[in-house]
């Protein structure tokens, strides 16, 4: 009797000792952090379901609408989906990133994007080099008691891009423009007057935004002759 109940001491004493998982543990993006193979100075584009990086064309299955290189890999929407898919160019996978838009950040280091898994839509940036997601925040995205279809619906909030290490969101619910410092995770004390990024349909691609008070100033902007849309002529379309 006195051995069982020794057993049992110890079984509980085992149970409360073992940890759950810390609060403080970063949450993980569900993305491959290692480097790709896809080279990152080649010439990107898309024309159906047909991605092209330099010489090799990569096929996925239906009408890529939006995409990002980034760490040798594509990140990219297709058809009427908001499920984020990655291909290396051999393998492609679904991931659980829900969004309407991408944007990378000029070093290919971060991923920003609307996450709109749920209500309310959230900011989300994820460091690429190690999956972490370094911002989650619905700040402007409005209250659960609002209506937030119709809201999201009239507002049509949207990642406008990235200014260095700044995501730049134009909100639902808030004036103006919200930053985040992908670095830090915070957002920043002062506010930039930013223009919307030109995109070039069905490839997502996306210039640098022309802002002011954010460390750069605005300039003329030529046409891209793929798409008619326009960029900074130091631009380097993402």
């Amino acid at each position: 009797m006195r051995q069982l109940l020794a057993v049992v001491v110890l079984g509980l004493t085992l149970a409360g000792c073992q940890s759950t998982s810390d609060p403080s543990d970063p949450e993980l993006a569900d993305l491959p952090t290692d480097p790709g193979p896809l080279p990152d100075d080649a010439v990107t584009w898309a024309v159906g379901d047909t991605i092209h990086v330099g010489d090799q064309s990569i096929r996925v299955g239906k009408r890529v609408r939006a995409m990002v290189e980034a760490n040798g890999r594509i990140l990219f929407l297709q058809g009427h989906s908001d499920v984020v898919r990655v291909t290396d160019g051999e393998s492609t996978r679904a991931t659980e990133l829900r969004t309407d838009e991408l944007r990378v950040s000029d070093d290919g280091r971060y991923l920003g994007l609307l996450d709109q898994s749920e209500m309310p839509w959230s900011t989300v940036v994820v460091d690429l080099e190690t999956a972490e997601v370094v911002v989650d925040d619905d700040a402007g995205m409005g209250d659960a008691d609002d209506d937030l279809s119709d809201l999201y619906e009239d507002a049509e909030p949207r990642v406008l891009g990235f200014d260095g290490n700044n995501l730049l969101v134009d909100p639902a619910s808030a004036p103006g423009t919200i930053s985040w410092d992908a670095g830090t995770g915070e957002r920043p004390s002062t506010t930039s007057t930013c223009s919307s990024p030109a995109t070039t349909p069905g490839a997502g691609r996306s210039c640098p935004l022309s802002c002011a008070g954010a460390g750069s100033s605005s300039q003329p902007t030529p046409t891209d002759p793929l798409s008619g849309a326009t960029c900074p002529p130091t631009a380097r379309w993402r």
